[in-house]
């Protein structure tokens, strides 16, 4: 059952920077704020800001860099490795039951061979090397306000329970840096890990396993399915036995939709984390509390407009529909080589030089029905089809022979015809614009 964090990864603007939301984003966050009295509210409430702070270790171009260097090259092994590292050289049983959500067949083909080429202790150095230049770069500027943030949050994060969490005792091994922005992201770690297993503490004895809990928290559709399963390595199969699994337990409908019974349960278990996870906060006092959630909010802007966040990360998972996300960015990507091909290719046989009716596309391909094809080529056929003459068809690309008008023979033109074919325009074009 995945936590959320509040902000989302939207798509790509104009300029190359992400379209988010920052007003929106934070204007939410400073309506849902609770009561800095109410431990339980404050540590569901501090999931989501802090979690912007720890979250863009995941998508960090600077530890992905220092791991493909050392051979670590795909994305699943890249987050296997830096979050489980401080366990040691762990095998793909013990990172499956620490982690929960992925596939154990999934991580048995990254783990333990990755231990191989960068061992764990080299991982956690690399990633706080280069969580130091990233962080740097993002909130670097805002020094006081980040050395403030890491004081006051380290005892918070010393003070999380990691009796039977795993993760939360591997990372509180972490030894502290001495750098406010290293160590402010130390205790987040700390602080989602303990959070995070207790949350796997709660699941466990509900009997939701690792599919399933994903599944009572967002259902199951395709949309939905195509992403859980390349993210975290599941078959289809052994999602539909999970989905038939709650069907029978009456927490999923026919149609994969979550029922009232679903909800009621992902309601109880939340709670029932934020109940766990709330000692630290109220030993911190209203007024710590305040402070933190004060401090914190200034520092997100920069990371949410970083293009950093996750789309859909574990324990992360942005509260943007997943019908939303990623569809605009995957059609602004085609669009974008689309526009951009014809001026990228070369001249022989590659490209058409702009037209009239080409509107500087290439016409080397079949003639075919798309959105955006000039209004005239479509009257031209009609007024063919008017006067008994059949239109240009992908059949008679080759031939250089344009038809007879109003039976006047015209002599052949095989040299223009074939060398606008090299060229790269249909005779097609060469009838109707004649461009050279």
């Amino acid at each position: 059952m995945s936590e959320t964090v509040s902000g989302t990864q939207g798509s790509q603007g104009p300029s190359g920077t992400p379209d988010v939301d920052v007003a929106g984003i934070l204007a939410g966050l400073a309506e849902r704020r609770p009561d800095p009295a109410d431990a339980p509210a404050v540590s569901g409430w501090m999931l989501g800001a802090l979690g912007v702070l720890h979250a863009p270790v995941y998508r960090s171009r600077e530890l992905r860099g220092r791991l493909a260097d050392r051979g670590v090259t795909e994305a699943m092994a890249a987050y296997l490795t830096q979050r489980s590292a401080p366990l040691g050289p762990a095998g793909p049983q013990l990172v499956a039951a620490t982690f929960y959500g992925f596939s154990p067949t999934a991580i048995a083909t990254h783990l333990p061979a990755v231990w191989d080429l960068v061992p764990p202790d080299e991982v956690v150095a690399l990633t706080l090397d280069a969580m130091r230049e990233l962080l740097a770069r993002l909130i670097g500027d805002h020094v006081a306000t980040v050395a403030e943030l890491a004081a006051l949050l380290a005892p918070v994060a010393d003070a999380h329970a990691i009796v039977g969490r795993p993760l939360a005792a591997a990372w509180a091994s972490v030894p502290r840096t001495g750098e406010p922005l290293l160590d402010l992201w130390l205790a987040t770690s700390v602080i989602r890990e303990s959070r995070g297993d207790g949350h796997i503490a709660l699941l466990v004895a509900e009997d939701i396993g690792p599919i399933e809990s994903h599944l009572v928290t967002a259902g199951d559709d395709p949309e939905r399915r195509a992403m859980f399963q390349a993210l975290r390595g599941w078959t289809a199969a052994e999602v539909d036995a999970a989905a038939a699994r709650l069907r029978e337990r009456g927490l999923l409908d026919e149609n994969g939709r979550r029922t009232d019974a679903a909800r009621e349960l992902r309601g109880r278990i939340e709670r029932r984390t934020d109940e766990l996870s709330a000692a630290p906060w109220a030993q911190a006092g209203p007024e710590a509390v305040t402070r933190i959630a004060d401090l914190a909010l200034e520092l997100l802007p920069p990371v949410l407009t970083s293009g950093t966040l996750p789309a859909a990360g574990p324990r992360a998972a942005p509260t943007a529909p997943l019908s939303l996300r990623g569809r605009t960015r995957v059609r602004t990507r085609v669009r974008t080589v689309r526009r951009s091909a014809p001026a990228a290719r070369g001249r022989r046989g590659r490209s058409a030089p702009a037209c009239s009716g080409g509107r500087g596309r290439s016409h080397r391909s079949p003639r075919r029905p798309r959105a955006g094809r000039p209004a005239r080529h479509d009257r031209d056929d009609a007024r063919r089809r008017e006067r008994g003459r059949p239109s240009w068809s992908p059949q008679s690309r080759g031939s250089p022979v344009r038809p007879a008008r109003r039976g006047r023979r015209r002599a052949p033109r095989p040299a223009s015809g074939w060398r606008a074919v090299r060229r790269g325009r249909s005779p097609r074009c060469v009838q109707r614009a004649r461009c050279r």
